[in-house]
């Protein structure tokens, strides 16, 4: 189009917003579910993206998932980057299903006779690598409930697959009303929960080579707001955020769900800007932080202030483990390691508070003070360990590290 014709007025009627669609189950599929879950002993119900979608145009959804959950006995699995579609200390939280679930989660889970995939798509890191459930051909009953029809049976071949809306499934199975004998699975929802909460535990490891980023999360988790946006960057560092921070439905958690690097600042300015007044909290690791990090300067200039925690552990942490995980004899660190700035010094030069961290007995009164600036951008940057390489695993061997 020519670029004169966007100066141009006009008097064309504005076209206003359509309706929202849903699309809502079958009876038939209703009451096959409805058999299924009420035969099944050892369910999971994975809950995803495409309920988190109903939960923003519709604020009933979170309160009709927990009666569902409760009634119907049912342990319900938040998925990969959805861990505040469901109160992390709700007594049917049933583990986070996220990317590399660890071992003694994961085996529990293994014993189950029933996956419902409410609103998620499945993808490798749900389903820890096409393993749980196995594609194409899942190992137990699979029930995939997700909006397009494109998506559902097109890598899994799912027992029964619903495309339509999840918030839908839910009215109409509360509608329905659970089974008598829905008591009998009380005791493998209380068994995958007691491990959740252990999991949960705020307890790690001193580190010598730096913070054991561990520590640092676990600081903020204390400041967290009941209405928090928390947003993260891609990388190890991240895991430390979805072992250690219980959060709530109140809360909202963005991040990218592929995994890509630099996000994580950009989305805590839009959420800073959308959510005036509210708290914003940005997980980012030094390599996220040297790709976007100086959207900063966006930050300051429309008024948005969010508190930027970066772990500084001088090397791309996530390529380093799979390089030592899977070849611990090449020399491979030298390609891993980062050069970078003194990252409170450079907030400064944006106009945002700096703050560092240096050891754990710097940690409390670092971390209290960035969330009492109230009128500016806080950076803390916080050297971290490199040994403790995500939340579940640390380096083995010390000649891999200097």
């Amino acid at each position: 189009m020519p670029e004169d014709i966007f100066d141009e007025e006009t008097d064309a009627e504005l076209n206003p917003l359509r309706p929202r669609v849903a699309s809502a189950p079958r009876t038939e599929d209703l009451d096959r579910l409805v058999t299924m879950l009420a035969k099944a002993e050892r369910p999971l119900v994975l809950v995803g993206g495409a309920l988190l979608a109903d939960a923003v145009h519709d604020n009933t959804v979170f309160a009709a998932l927990n009666r569902l959950a409760e009634e119907w006995v049912l342990p319900i699995n938040p998925t990969h980057r959805r861990p505040q579609l469901f109160d992390a200390t709700h007594p049917n939280y049933g583990g986070y299903m996220g990317i590399r679930v660890p071992p003694e989660l994961i085996g529990e889970m293994k014993r189950a006779d029933l996956i419902v995939a409410l609103g998620e798509r499945l993808s490798d890191s749900v389903s820890q690598s096409y393993r749980f459930p196995a594609a194409p051909q899942p190992q137990l009953p699979l029930v995939h409930i997700w909006p397009d029809a494109n998506e559902v049976g097109r890598v899994w071949r799912p027992d029964l697959g619903m495309p339509c809306s999840p918030y839908e499934v839910i009215k109409a199975l509360l509608q329905d009303g659970a089974p008598a004998d829905a008591g009998k699975r009380r005791g493998w929802v209380e068994g995958l929960h007691a491990i959740h909460r252990k999991l949960l535990a705020k307890e790690w490891e001193p580190t010598t080579d730096g913070v054991n980023f561990a520590a640092i999360v676990c600081e903020v988790d204390k400041h967290l707001a009941p209405d928090a946006t928390v947003t993260t960057d891609a990388g190890n560092f991240a895991s430390f955020v979805h072992r250690y921070i219980g959060f709530r439905q109140s809360q909202i958690f963005l991040a990218s769900v592929v995994g890509a690097m630099g996000s994580g600042m950009p989305m805590a300015v839009a959420a800073a800007l959308r959510r005036p007044g509210t708290q914003v909290v940005a997980f980012l690791g030094d390599g996220g932080a040297l790709m976007m990090g100086n959207e900063i300067a966006t930050a300051r200039q429309y008024g948005a202030n969010p508190v930027m925690i970066i772990s500084d552990n001088g090397m791309y942490g996530t390529i380093g483990m799979h390089s030592y995980v899977r070849y611990p004899e090449r020399a491979f660190m030298e390609g891993t390691r980062l050069t970078n700035p003194d990252f409170a010094q450079w907030g400064r030069s944006f106009g945002a508070e700096g703050i560092t961290i240096r050891n754990e007995a710097e940690l409390g009164d670092g971390i209290a003070r960035a969330f009492a600036v109230k009128t500016k951008p806080v950076v803390v940057h916080c050297l971290t360990s490199a040994v403790q390489m995500s939340a579940w695993r640390r380096y083995t061997r010390s000649e891999v590290l200097p």
